[in-house]
């Protein structure tokens, strides 16, 4: 089963642009995991602190062993340093209507 992720991102204002650059340089590995279908980053055009990961993957257990990757490797710990607050995660199923 196809899942949709939504991975909403609430940057600091003096990390936005160090955001970016790292977000540009991990996304290789990120659409090389298995699982992982396809990424894109959004920004909001009227806050340029919010990115939007719009993230699809094969299964939400694919995700989550990616994500349990990335805490291992630290990136989560960098992550969350550039954060003015936590990341909200959503899941949906793609129902196909």
């Amino acid at each position: 089963m196809s899942v949709l992720i939504l991975v909403e991102l609430r940057v600091k204002p003096e990390s936005i642009d160090a955001m970016r650059a790292w977000v540009k340089d991990v996304l290789p590995d990120t659409r090389a995991a298995e699982g992982c279908e396809g990424i894109t980053v959004h920004a909001n055009l009227d806050d340029r602190s919010n990115l939007v990961l719009v993230e699809h993957w094969n299964s939400k257990e694919e995700y989550e062993k990616y994500r349990g990757w990335r805490v291992e490797r630290g990136d989560h710990a960098r992550l969350v340093g550039m954060l003015s607050g936590n990341p909200s995660v959503r899941y949906f199923e793609i129902v196909g209507l």
